[in-house]
């Protein structure tokens, strides 16, 4: 394969090590789950690791969600990480985006990265979220234990076995155990999220 088809990989990969940075502050100041929220982070920073060989094509969409990502192009709402929204911005074309099996099927002002298309994974599930302004994504509840970090907007959230709703910012990030009923209520800004799904062993 010749170097302009591995690149966009290359920084790909490179994109999902330096998103692990904040993960990784987390684990160190965090409460209650410390040890589990490091096994999370280690494992997605290995995980990450090992792109798909040979790299896939990049993903034909359309998806009208889509367009809300341009403004963020020269946004550096996480200190730990300035340029990692901006970065994200300038590979999205080279991302497996896909309309939401819970939400707006159609991908008018939701839709999803699903990481499986990209790397071999030792994990339930990865990908981004990104919402539109306007647009939230609807409770649910899974057996998986899952991990956030919010990369772009405050939003309002439930979480982490709560039953109330409350507000995030970027650079934050969420867990939630195994069956923790969890979703993002709308808000006026465009929120972006990178999410980590854990298999049962974590």
């Amino acid at each position: 394969m010749d170097d302009a088809a591995t690149k966009p990989m290359a920084e790909l990969t490179e994109w999902f090590r330096r998103a692990i940075i904040p993960l990784n502050s987390a684990c160190e100041t965090g409460h209650g789950e410390q040890v589990m929220r490091r096994a999370w982070a280690a494992a997605a920073a290995s995980a990450f690791a090992r792109p798909k060989s040979p790299a896939p094509e990049p993903p034909a969409h359309n998806l009208n969600a889509t367009r809300h990502l341009a403004p963020l192009a020269s946004t550096s709402p996480i200190a730990a990480s300035p340029n990692l929204v901006s970065d994200f911005v300038a590979l999205a074309d080279e991302m497996p985006w896909k309309p939401s099996t819970r939400t707006d099927p159609l991908g008018e002002e939701v839709a999803l990265v699903d990481l499986f298309e990209c790397f071999d994974m030792d994990l339930g599930g990865a990908g981004v979220m990104l919402l539109g302004p306007g647009a939230d994504y609807p409770e649910h509840q899974h057996k998986p234990a899952e991990l956030y970090l919010i990369l772009h907007g405050s939003r309002r959230w439930r979480f982490g076995g709560s039953d109330r709703y409350v507000r995030t910012d970027p650079g934050q990030v969420l867990s939630n155990s195994s069956m923790d009923v969890h979703g993002v209520e709308a808000g006026d800004d465009t929120m972006l999220a990178l999410w980590i799904l854990m298999e049962d062993r974590y």
